[in-house]
């Protein structure tokens, strides 16, 4: 009899299965009802499985909306809602949208804030802990890319020299700021950062007259509504630019001094500073006046007797200094005849009465008289015209110059050349001295060594000067920027020979070594062009990546200046981060049972391997992977005391670069759960189809 009942059980089996295998539709684990442990308690879901933001613009800013639900029948805690410490500071999260519970069948949605950065990856992860009993943690992997699309501000020039001027007279400049980025920039901003009592500069609108109080900077009162407008209402095009105007009127004649600031959406450089000076020790240096000769238009004859005038007129013009009062002198053959003031429209007027006895006494003869304009700075600007006074000219003059062979042309066929003409360089005797292009850019007039021409050198030598000592002259005596005479630092040497190629570049914001540049190599230089000097605080000067206010990414570098390396920095290579704890299929396993578990994981440079281990049962099949098949320990009498106990499974996940992050998850092992509650008899017994229908009756989660 018993073996007729085990017989027939096994032919029922056999029956039941033919029947599976014949009509029955194939079974989905997730229709099969069965007893969950957890079903009566808080139950934690991720709405939102990811966020993966499409490229932006730098500086672009987004509010994302990350949801989670409760799907179970009691109120879920919320015990903390945060971002990873690890995430970009381009995530930041609303704590105010993080609720400190979710009721039974509702759902909350977080609000995360993302910047977008430039040109890099930003990656976070949005971590919350609750009391669900089988998943008290999960985590929200965050992925965003600014792209390369981004404004990039350079103003020019860094240090601004309106030169010299009298009390209480206007003067104006302009600063650029050009865009070299791949995006429209836009200025926010600007302010002048000055003495409050003796303000002397201020921004202006162009052609619009300033307002100027007493003891206060002057200002323009609708550069809000005229200038900042337009500047924002039109920004500035990739490899476009915008001047600003500044204005500046001296309060006193002591020096004055300003900290330009402008403000822009460059994501790198929203700040951008320029130092501005007034008749202070210069920052850019002096550049010589412009003198010219307005009459005679031909050589002059003056008679000796009543009434008889020499009165020639010129226009002097300088880029740094106010003409105004500025002393134009005439001369005859070097003799100093008499000096006058220009006018503020720059005209020199002479009225000489030579027919009167002053000191000195006009003297009669023929003469190439030079009206000579000397600016603050000791550099000098000529013109000459012909005179003959009180003489007839006599001898021959064929070129109509005013001069005679007799009395010293030396080329009687060309009206450029006769004594006492200013030299030009040219390579002719101009002046008829025998000397050819003294006194030009071919001439080492400072005698250090070096001649302003690109090309040529004829000598060196200043010939009023015997007693210069001259150094002779450089294998390549080309390219010299400064050949003053004067000595304004009265060191014995003309004030020309501190600047020549080849010089050591210092910080006074002057092209000592005339390459063009002013102060490269120097703290008040700007050689990786990136808006900052050494003395406004770049601590690189080779890398543009480096200047104070700049992103602190982890590279080993001081990038933002503020003293330390990678100090709250960003890793722009993005390491590989593994997102809260591994998923699996199921929480709570049968013994002998496959459970699928995944690793999410963000960032990494290169491929990604998988190193995958247990302490319990094993893996199966393919583990190169971010999801792999574990499966429980076997159903056997020696894991008879597994049932109740965890399974810890975790994985090593290392890129290219061996940098490396770790994953970790439990999984409960059961004996078995019946369709109809209680324990089922699958924790003992090998027989195959207990097994197959244990493993079907669990609980499956994602």
């Amino acid at each position: 009899m018993k073996r007729l009942v085990i017989v027939g059980i096994l032919a029922g089996a056999t029956a039941w299965l033919s029947a599976c295998s014949e009509s029955a539709a194939p079974i989905d684990i997730n229709d099969i009802p069965y007893d969950d442990p957890y079903a009566s308690w808080q139950d934690i879901l991720r709405v939102t499985e990811s966020v993966d933001l499409e490229p932006a613009d730098p500086g672009t800013q987004q509010g994302v909306e990350v949801v989670v639900a409760n799907e179970g029948p009691q109120e879920l805690t919320l015990e903390s809602v945060a971002l990873a410490g690890w995430s970009d500071p381009a995530w930041t999260f609303d704590s105010d949208s993080a609720p400190t519970s979710i009721p039974a069948g509702e759902s909350v949605t977080l609000i995360v804030q993302w910047t977008a950065p430039f040109g890099r990856t930003a990656h976070g992860s949005l971590e919350i802990r609750s009391d669900d009993p089988d998943e008290p943690e999960i985590a929200i992997p965050l992925t965003g890319v600014g792209t390369t699309d981004a404004p990039s501000a350079r103003l020019e020039p860094l240090a601004l020299d309106f030169g010299w001027a009298i009390f209480d007279s206007e003067h104006r400049q302009t600063v650029t700021v050009r865009n070299v980025g791949e995006a429209p920039l836009t200025v926010t901003g600007a302010s002048l950062d000055q003495s409050e009592t003796q303000g002397a500069f201020g921004l202006s609108c162009p052609g619009v007259p300033v307002t100027n109080p007493a003891n206060a900077p002057p200002f323009c009162s609708t550069w809000d509504a005229d200038v900042l407008a337009a500047l924002q209402a039109n920004p500035i095009a990739p490899g476009g630019s915008a001047d600003l105007e500044l204005v500046w009127v001296p309060r006193n004649q002591a020096g004055n001094a300003a900290t330009l600031s402008l403000t822009t959406d460059d994501p790198l450089r929203p700040l951008l500073q320029a130092q501005i000076v007034g008749n202070g020790p210069g920052l850019g240096g002096c550049t010589p006046p412009t003198i010219t000769l307005v009459e005679p238009g031909a050589p002059l004859w003056v008679p000796t007797g009543e009434g008889a005038l020499l009165n020639p007129l010129a226009t002097v013009t300088d880029a740094d200094q106010p003409v105004a009062g500025m002393f134009v002198e005439l001369r005859l053959n070097g003799l100093l005849i008499e000096d006058e003031q220009a006018l503020p429209n720059g005209q020199a007027q002479f009225d000489i009465n030579v027919d009167i006895a002053e000191e000195p006494e006009v003297p009669e003869g023929v003469f190439t008289a030079h009206l000579v304009a000397r600016d603050s700075c000791g550099l000098e600007a000529r013109t000459s015209f012909v005179t003959s006074i009180g003489e007839i000219f006599f001898g021959t003059d064929d070129d109509g110059d005013g001069w005679s062979v007799e009395a010293g042309d030396c080329d009687d066929a060309d009206a450029n050349q006769y004594p006492g003409r200013i030299e030009e360089p040219n390579g002719l005797d101009d002046d008829c001295d025998t000397l050819v292009d003294e006194d030009t850019e071919r001439w080492d007039i400072d005698c250090d060594g070096y001649c302003a021409s690109a090309d040529t050198c004829e000598g060196q030598g200043d010939p009023d000067a015997d007693d210069l000592a001259c150094t002779g002259l450089a294998a390549e005596p080309y390219g010299d920027c400064d050949e003053r005479l004067s000595d304004a630092n009265g060191d014995g040497e003309p004030d020309g020979r501190d600047f020549h190629p080849g010089q050591t570049e210092l910080a006074n914001f002057i092209d000592d070594d005339c390459d063009g540049e002013a102060d490269e190599g120097a703290p008040s230089g700007d050689a990786d062009n990136d808006g900052f000097s050494t003395l406004q605080g770049d601590c690189d000067d080779e890398d543009d990546s480096t200047f104070p206010g700049a992103v602190e990414i982890c590279d080993e570098a001081d990038n933002d200046c503020l003293g330390g390396v990678d100090d709250e920095c960003v890793d722009t290579t993005s390491p590989v981060r593994t997102i809260g704890n591994l998923h699996v299929d199921r929480f709570v396993a049968n013994l002998g049972v496959r459970v699928e578990v995944t690793v999410e994981t963000l960032g990494g440079d290169g491929d990604l391997t998988y190193t995958w281990q247990t302490d319990k049962g094993e893996y199966l099949g393919e583990t190169s992977s971010p999801t792999v098949t574990w499966q429980s320990p076997a159903n056997t009498a020696d894991n008879a005391a597994l049932p109740g106990t965890f399974a810890s499974v975790w994985v090593t996940v290392e890129d290219e670069l061996g940098r490396s992050a770790q994953g970790f998850g439990n999984i409960e092992l059961a004996a078995g759960i019946s369709a109809g509650g209680g324990t089922s008899g699958c924790s003992g017994g090998t027989a195959t189809l207990p097994l197959l229908l244990c493993g079907l009756f669990l609980r499956r989660r994602t």
